[in-house]
């Protein structure tokens, strides 16, 4: 049984925009990634899709690079 499952995420057609690129699970921790342009921000909707996910306890990052995501995972 894997210890890790992730899914990129479309909202189009029917979705809830904002959501984050990538949404999975490791070791039971829920967590989401957005990834942005080097030097780019969240828009409005992702900031408050953010804070509804943050609420509920998953972690939810934010990734210009992959060196992000793999400091994260250690």
């Amino acid at each position: 049984m894997p210890k890790c499952k992730m899914v990129s995420y479309n909202p189009y057609p029917t979705g809830e925009p904002g959501t984050p690129d990538f949404i999975g699970s490791w070791g039971g921790r829920s967590f989401l990634i957005e990834v942005k342009a080097p030097g780019k921000k969240l828009s409005p909707i992702q900031r408050i899709r953010r804070q509804e996910w943050e609420a509920t306890g998953a972690l939810v990052l934010v990734a210009d690079n992959v060196n992000i995501v793999k400091e994260v995972i250690k």
